[in-house]
Order: structure tokens, then sequence, then C-alpha cells
């Protein structure tokens, strides 16, 4: 399930950019996002990606996939 999460993040972000949309990335603790009924029964993934982009270097996405 979890096998092109980091090719799917970065082509997301750098689709945006180029799109000139604006790109949010915030940071949030992750027993705040499990505690969150919407993300209720989520499977929970650290990836990293290395994004060729003027907004970072490098950005570590904590992902939520519902079932």
């Amino acid at each position: 399930m979890l096998n092109n999460v980091r090719a799917a993040i970065t082509s997301h972000i750098e689709t945006l950019l180029e799109l000139g949309e604006p790109v949010d990335i915030t940071q949030s603790k992750i027993v705040a996002l499990q505690a969150n009924p919407e993300h209720a029964g989520g499977i929970w993934a650290l990836v990293t990606s290395t994004l060729k982009s003027s907004i970072a270097n490098r950005e570590n996405a904590c992902i939520c996939a519902r079932r």
C-alpha cells in the first residue's frame, strides 16, 4: 500500500509548484494527528522525500492512509 508514497508526494508537490499553486507544508505532532477523529483507523508512515524545488531541499511528511 505504501510502495509508491514517496514518489506520489514528490510528484504532487512538484506539480503544485509548476502550476504556481501554494504549497503549505506544516509540522504536527503525531499524537495530535492520531487523536483527530478524521484520521481514525489510519495507517501511519514517516516518509522522507528529497524535493528539487524552491521551497525545500528535504521535507518529511507523515501520511495517513484511510482503510
